[in-house]
């Protein structure tokens, strides 16, 4: 889908995290299964873990369309196998949102929001509280910090 990958030119580096870090995770359903996201600004775009992609029934599952954004992984060198692009009905807190992903083998990781997701509902990160916030339209998702230790 054009609109996924719309002003990419350069590659979407996706980052190791950093040993001692706390990172700030989403919980969700998909599908009406559990998905974790990882909020990441430094990704541009969202992506769905291949695995993850695949495991929701063929007859639910949006179709891929062909996707010409590189994913790189944390060196900046090695590039993310890419299954495609396409737009999931994501629940977060108490609302659903129609996200656009790339599809992508992320190793452990569920997921990462990106900042396409960040910046189309005007979220603003509220690590203190441990929420999403977007004064806009009024929504309000619950985050929980994962240890890499």
């Amino acid at each position: 889908m054009a609109e996924v990958l719309a002003g990419s030119s350069r590659p979407v580096v996706i980052r190791r995290l950093d040993m001692g870090s706390n990172c700030i995770c989403v919980h969700s359903l998909l599908f009406d299964k559990p998905c974790d996201w990882l909020v990441d600004t430094g990704a541009s775009v969202s992506v769905l873990n291949s695995c993850i992609y695949f495991e929701i029934e063929n007859v639910v599952r949006p179709p891929l369309a062909k996707c010409s954004v590189e994913c790189l992984a944390a060196d900046g060198k090695t590039a993310l196998k890419i299954y495609g692009s396409c737009k999931m009905n994501v629940v977060m807190g108490q609302d659903s949102f129609c996200v656009p992903v790339i599809v992508a083998d992320l190793g452990d990781l569920n997921a990462i929001l990106g900042m396409n997701f960040i910046r189309q509902f005007n979220f603003t990160i509220d690590p203190t509280n441990s929420l999403l916030k977007s004064c806009k339209h009024g929504f309000v998702i619950p985050t929980f910090e994962l240890s890499t230790l």
